[in-house]
Formats: C-alpha cells, sequence, structure tokens
C-alpha cells in the first residue's frame, strides 16, 4: 500500500511540474493558484490519463510533408501526356525534369535522404550513392559532381537512371507504375524491342541496335543511352517494378571520367552520350549510323612499351604508324610534350593514339548500321564524322590519374 502512495505521489509531482513547464514562455502562463485547483481535481483514477494528454499537447509538431502518409498519389495529367524516352520522371507528387540536382530533388520537402549526408562533399568528377525516401518511395541512386571545385552532394548532378525496386509511387511516362495490370502495359508501349524470358523483364530502347563489336544476337542496347526495363509478376500479371535510364542526347563536350579497380582513374572529353555510353549516333545521307568506340590504356614501362617512341616527333610517329593495313590521316606534337595521331585502317576504322609522358590511350573509332545484318558501305559522310569528333577529342586531351595513396 506505501509502495502504491509512494508512486501516485511520485507521478502528481511529475504532473506538477509538467503544468508549471506548460505556462513558461506561453501568453495564457499558468498562475500558482491555477496549478492547485488542477491538482485538486486529481485522483487515482485520471492521473496517468492527465499526465498522457498533458505530454501529446507539449509534443512539437511535426514538421508537415508536402504528401501525407494517407493521401493516394497518382500519376499526374504531365507525367501520363509524356511519350516513351521522356527526360520527365514522378517520384510522389512531384514532376522532374532530369538532369536534377540534389537538392532540387528535396526542395519542396517531400523527399529526403536517407543513409547519406547531405552536406557531404564530393571531389570534381565524381559520384556519390545516396538512398531517397519518401511516401512509397525508396530508391538507390547516386549524383556526380561535374564542376572542377570540390562542392556538397546537394549541389551535385543526380545520375540519370532510377530503378524503382518496392516503390509504388514513382511514375513514368503514360502513368506506368509498379501494380499496372500487363494489358495496359502492353497497349501503353507496344511489343518490346527485348525480352528476357528468364526474369520476365520488357525492355524498350530508343534506337535499338545489336552490339557489333561483341557479336551478340541475343542482346540489343540503345545507342542513345535511353532504355526502359518493365520488370513483370506473372503471378498476378502486374507490373512488380520498372528502371529508366536516360541517356544524354547532347552534342556539346563533356569530360568523361573512368575509375579502375585499382583507383587509377582517366579523363577524357567527348560529345554527350558518346562520353556518357562509349556510342553514339550519326546522320548521313538520310540514314543513322552507329559510332562505337573502343579504349585502350597503354603505359611504357609495361609489355606495351612497343607503342613508345625515344622522342616524339610528328616524323617519326607518322613513319611508326604508316603501315601496309593503316595511313596516317593526322599527326600533331604540342608544345608540352604531348602528341596525337590518327590512323585509318583498310576496314574503315579511325584511330587515335594520344601520347602524355609514360601513358598512351589508344582509342577507336568505328562507324557501323545499326542493324547488324546490314553489311551495305558506310558511306563517306558519316566516316568523316566520325574522324571530325576524333580529332577535337584528341585535342582536348586525356589525362591519366594515379590511384590516391
Amino acid at each position: 500500500m506505501k509502495k502504491r502512495l509512494r508512486s501516485i505521489t511520485a507521478a502528481a509531482m511529475a504532473f506538477a511540474v509538467c503544468l508549471s513547464m506548460a505556462g513558461c514562455g506561453s501568453s495564457g502562463e499558468m498562475t500558482e493558484a491555477d496549478i492547485e485547483r488542477e491538482l485538486e481535481t486529481l485522483n487515482e483514477e485520471n492521473l496517468e490519463e492527465r499526465l498522457i494528454a498533458l505530454d501529446e499537447s507539449e509534443k512539437p509538431e511535426q514538421e508537415s510533408s508536402a504528401v501525407s502518409e494517407n493521401v493516394e498519389i497518382v500519376p499526374t495529367e504531365e507525367i501520363i501526356a509524356e511519350e516513351i524516352f521522356s527526360d520527365k520522371l514522378q517520384i510522389g507528387s512531384t514532376v522532374y525534369t532530369f538532369p536534377v540536382t540534389v537538392s532540387e530533388l528535396l526542395e519542396n520537402g517531400e523527399l529526403k535522404l536517407s543513409g547519406s549526408n547531405p552536406d557531404g562533399l564530393v571531389r570534381a568528377g565524381e559520384s556519390e550513392s545516396f538512398k531517397i525516401v519518401g511516401t512509397g518511395v525508396e530508391v538507390i541512386t547516386s549524383a556526380t559532381n561535374n564542376t572542377d571545385d570540390i562542392t556538397e552532394l546537394k549541389n551535385c548532378t543526380v545520375r540519370p537512371s532510377i530503378s524503382t525496386g518496392s516503390s509504388k509511387n514513382i511514375f513514368y511516362c503514360g502513368g506506368l507504375k509498379k501494380g499496372m495490370p500487363y494489358t495496359e502495359f502492353i497497349e501503353l508501349f507496344g511489343e518490346p524491342d527485348y525480352i528476357d524470358e528468364d526474369y520476365d523483364i520488357y525492355v524498350y530502347l530508343e534506337e535499338p541496335y545489336n552490339n557489333n563489336a561483341l557479336n551478340i544476337s541475343s542482346r540489343m542496347y540503345s545507342a542513345t543511352g535511353y532504355e526502359l526495363s518493365v520488370y513483370m509478376d506473372m503471378d498476378n500479371g502486374c507490373v512488380s517494378s520498372f528502371s529508366v535510364s536516360m541517356g544524354n542526347r547532347s552534342r556539346e563536350y563533356e569530360e568523361s571520367v573512368k575509375e579502375y579497380k585499382d583507383g587509377t582513374k582517366i579523363h577524357w572529353n567527348a560529345p554527350g552520350d558518346l562520353a556518357y555510353d562509349d556510342i553514339m549516333t550519326l546522320e548521313a545521307d538520310g540514314k543513322g549510323y552507329l559510332l562505337e568506340v573502343t579504349h585502350w590504356n597503354r603505359f611504357k614501362d609495361s609489355f606495351d612499351k612497343q607503342y613508345f617512341l625515344d622522342e616524339l616527333t610528328e616524323e617519326s610517329l607518322t613513319d611508326k604508324y604508316n603501315t601496309k593495313s593503316a595511313e596516317v590521316k593526322y599527326c600533331k606534337v604540342n608544345d608540352d610534350g604531348t602528341a596525337y595521331v590518327i590512323t585509318l585502317d583498310n576496314k574503315g576504322y579511325y584511330t587515335g593514339y594520344f601520347y602524355s609522358g609514360d601513358f598512351m590511350k589508344e582509342t577507336v573509332f568505328r562507324v557501323a548500321n545499326t542493324d547488324k545484318d546490314d553489311d551495305s558501305e558506310i558511306p563517306e559522310t558519316a566516316k568523316d564524322q566520325a574522324y571530325n569528333i576524333l580529332v577535337e577529342v584528341l585535342k582536348r586531351g586525356v589525362v591519366y590519374e594515379e590511384a590516391a595513396d
């Protein structure tokens, strides 16, 4: 009995303290007489209830989010009106036009970062992974620092590739969403360019092509980097998730950074989609062609030493690369000691060699028909475009960066 009485007394004291604190700083501050009147109304039955009610009234208001958990989010008219391979994606209730920065994703308060520090720093040319969460949204993606200086994550550009996973409130063109019936989905997009039958993935590609270099006939790719992959749950006949990859149609020259497992990096510049995915489309004589790129990095202190000369001169480089199977089309030695050569071989491939100290980058440009079964001749106008792009790429230089200690 004494123990129970002590508990009630302690609770009453706690209630009194809460009452006094509740009045502090408020316009309707409670007086001692007010507190005494409240205590006189207490009894064993209502004490706990009064404490809980007071505690709830004093909790700070939660920051209001743009969308309540109880509100059903639907595709907007804007996203429904978009056609396939759009740059727009609806995340939550907001339609974003890519590319966007991390801060633009977060600015309306509907989305937030999870597991990452939004004030974290990202070095120039590097990327940082993070998770976006919101009402019915949970996506892991990354953002790249496209500036020349170190900057905060919020200033970085979000990678234009999103996989919805379990998220139910991400929508794409035509209102594509998780749970859309198969019949609606097929009516919306038609037959896919490629089907991964092992995993029931329906793949749609902008300017689809077979990878001629690898001679893979069963897998197709997008020449512009725009790809929509829809994952079907065939047990219930509905879309289980989808992923969208937006390429880069830009013809502006952008820096591309390739990082290898040993931590070394290669920096080079190319038109947007070529820098993005090592492939781009050319149009010549009213027909589309593919420009495919293959790279090799060579070092003087390795088994590639045969590629290096004791002295880099236009004469020595021309003598080296003028062969029975290839002809030098361009050669330049720069004042800073770098040099580059472009050859055209008897297969119609342009190869660029960029020298910088003990490093050399070999880049092969190959123009091909979009259909691997099309063996028609590539016109000179298409090859000339490839040559001019390769000249500009080499003029902008290639930088080899050793791994950090």
